[in-house]
């Protein structure tokens, strides 16, 4: 199973809307999957809860279908790369 980036940012966010940039270059050039979760969305307000995530935007990692890693700043494509392929 490939590894998935979640973002969750606001669509407002200019900061933000550059750090979706920065993980499509690179989810298109190691061939990942990901999607950009707004939170200023009523239905996706029960997963940011659920996962109590309290910085935007987040970043979360998932490797085999389980969260390896989360952060909650803006990542460049080395972090990005050191934390999907644990470096």
């Amino acid at each position: 199973m490939k590894p998935y980036i979640r973002v969750f940012s606001i669509g407002t966010c200019k900061d933000c809307a550059a750090y979706h940039q920065i993980v499509h270059e690179f989810a298109m050039q190691y061939d990942i999957e990901y999607a950009i979760v707004d939170v200023d969305r009523e239905e996706n307000l029960h997963e940011i809860l659920q996962r109590k995530l309290q910085y935007i935007p987040s970043t979360l990692i998932f490797k085999d279908g389980v969260l390896s890693h989360q952060a909650g700043e803006i990542l460049t494509k080395e972090s990005l790369y050191k934390l999907v392929y644990d470096i």
